[in-house]
């Protein structure tokens, strides 16, 4: 199912809020989609995309914050004001620089995935 790059990447499975949430490539650009926020990304305007297996949140500014997962708008020393959306579970993180310096943080709710996708992502943004 995750082979094919213009299909949604399911990332439901008990994961709460995850499940409401549509993070996808299309043919030009990233489409992130939540209840909070939402972005169409040209991948011309995809300036870097790292993989991380830690960052420092910095301060929630809205949002939620638990044990499990993270979502909302949070600022750090790092992003400045940024948009977050993961499972502390999947132990790695996407980090998407865009524009004027915008930062989105998000993963796919397990590791493979989340690697899986970001070789994708940069392969599209063509970044490699």
């Amino acid at each position: 199912v995750n082979e094919v790059i213009n299909e949604r990447y399911p990332i439901g499975l008990d994961m709460g809020f995850f499940s409401k949430n549509d993070i996808r490539m299309e043919e030009d650009a990233f489409i992130f989609k939540s209840k909070y926020f939402s972005y169409e990304i040209p991948y011309t305007d995809i300036k870097d995309v790292k993989l991380r297996d830690d960052i420092d949140l910095g301060r929630m500014i809205t949002g939620t914050s638990g044990a499990l997962s993270h979502y909302g708008n949070f600022k750090n020393d790092d992003y400045g004001s940024y948009d977050v959306i993961f499972h502390v579970t999947a132990k790695l993180l996407i980090v998407l620089e865009f524009g004027e310096e915008k930062h989105v943080v998000f993963n796919m709710g397990n590791v493979e995935s989340t690697k899986d996708f970001y070789k994708k992502l940069k392969g599209k943004a063509r970044l490699l």
